[in-house]
């Protein structure tokens, strides 16, 4: 019976250390991923918002199947970034300029610098609409873009 006690202790100070580290890592899981417990979500208007890898990603370019969306500042857009994707800062897509500028798609792929899921997250709710079958979110960023390798385009203008 003691050792029980024991291992019920030592079980609930580690929740409440590992949930304590959690909140000061500046990339740590936001609360409503804990609870819900889902990497997959839909935003306020039912459009599906799903978080994919980078290699699904090169899938969705080399098959075309959908409107590649960097969310970086202009200045890292100009220096590289992944072919065929539209520049567009998260000022703009968050003050609904966006909509006038997106041509109507059936998927949109966000991606910003680093994978910040809850920068692409907010992002994704602002653009779901009718007119995309699904938001894909990439996990990791275009850091995970560079990191594998995958094409990209230099020092253009948009």
């Amino acid at each position: 019976m003691k050792i029980l006690r024991q291992i019920i202790v030592l079980f609930s100070v580690s929740i409440v250390i590992g949930i304590v580290f959690n909140q000061f890592l500046p990339r740590g899981i936001p609360w409503y991923r804990l609870v819900r417990g889902s990497f997959s979500f839909q935003s306020s208007d039912t459009v599906p918002v799903e978080i994919i890898s980078a290699d699904s990603a090169l899938v969705l370019l080399q098959e075309q199947k959908g409107q590649f969306i960097d969310l970086r500042v202009r200045d890292d857009y100009q220096l590289d970034h992944i072919p065929s994707s539209l520049n567009l800062p998260p000022d703009i897509v968050l003050s609904g300029k966006a909509d006038q500028i997106l041509p109507d798609s059936g998927r949109v792929i966000l991606y910003d610098q680093e994978g910040d899921l809850e920068t692409l997250r907010r992002a994704a709710g602002r653009l779901s609409s009718t007119r995309f079958q699904t938001i894909y979110l990439i996990f990791g960023g275009y850091l995970n873009w560079l990191e594998k390798g995958y094409p990209v385009k230099k020092g253009e203008k948009p």
